[in-house]
């Protein structure tokens, strides 16, 4: 990659919202050939039990996920590890070569990030609130009680499918809209907004090409699509039980930035 690649990169990195998890825009017609939606309860618990189920989830104590990472804008893709322990420490990293390491994470207590040209920060606020979202270790399910509203939408085309939009608000105040796949009743995809360093901004985020690793059914593909950058994560190894609480601990740069506790 040259170094003007690797300056735009840079500035556009920096513009991402911190959670990797969360593209073109959803058409808002109907489709006449699917039949009313289901209640948003029943769209979600069918989700939930097609991915395994909390059972599932709670066999297993932490999971690794190993693949790549790219913004296809500026021909990058690196190797990526995101670590997950129970029940909310988190880690993901990206190797981008010569302009370093990608960090960001959780330690059930601190949220933060590491960005090539931007250094180790804290994060609060909205940020750390949607960090702690992801680094729940039961993130892939739906726990009711931290929502306030579910409302089901009249069906839309998302990413080139008929999908169920439920407008969920979080407890928090969060408003995002959850697509459900109208054949496979997955969640495609998830519709938010984001506060960005210009201020507030939509992200678009597709989950796709589920497969079976044991007992969970997970998305290989998640992009994550703004007005100014796709970034494509793709997983293609899963392991369960191989990690512990010291795989997510804060790096030495974030613990000098955090209060004795």
């Amino acid at each position: 990659m040259s170094r003007l690649h690797a300056r735009r990169t840079v500035r556009l990195l920096r513009s991402l919202s911190l959670v990797l998890l969360v593209a073109g825009r959803a058409s808002s017609a109907q489709s006449a050939a699917v039949p009313v939606p289901p209640a948003a309860e029943a769209l979600i618990a069918r989700h939930d039990s097609l991915v395994g189920g909390r059972a599932a989830f709670e066999r297993l104590t932490s999971m690794r996920l190993v693949g790549t990472f790219g913004v296809p804008m500026v021909g990058l893709e690196a190797p990526l590890e995101i670590v997950k322990v129970r029940p909310g420490r988190f880690l993901l990293r990206a190797t981008l070569g010569p302009m370093g390491e990608l960090l960001t994470g959780h330690d059930g207590t601190v949220a933060w990030s590491i960005q090539p040209g931007q250094g180790p920060r804290v994060l609060q606020g909205p940020e750390a609130a949607m960090l702690a979202t992801q680094a729940d270790f039961f993130s892939d399910l739906h726990d009711l009680q931290q929502f306030t509203s579910m409302e089901v939408r009249p069906v839309e085309r998302f990413e080139g499918r008929d999908a169920y939009p439920v407008r969920l608000v979080r407890r928090s105040g969060e408003v995002l809209t959850e697509f459900f796949d109208a054949v496979t009743g997955l969640s495609a995809g998830v519709r938010t907004s984001v506060e960005g360093p210009q201020g507030p901004m939509e992200v678009v985020a597709v989950l796709a090409d589920y497969q079976r690793f044991g007992d969970l059914l997970l998305p290989t593909t998640r992009i994550q699509r703004t007005s100014m950058l796709e970034t494509v994560l793709r997983v293609t190894t899963v392991e369960y039980d191989r990690a512990d609480a010291a795989a997510t601990a804060l790096p030495e740069s974030i613990r000098a930035l955090v209060p004795p506790r």
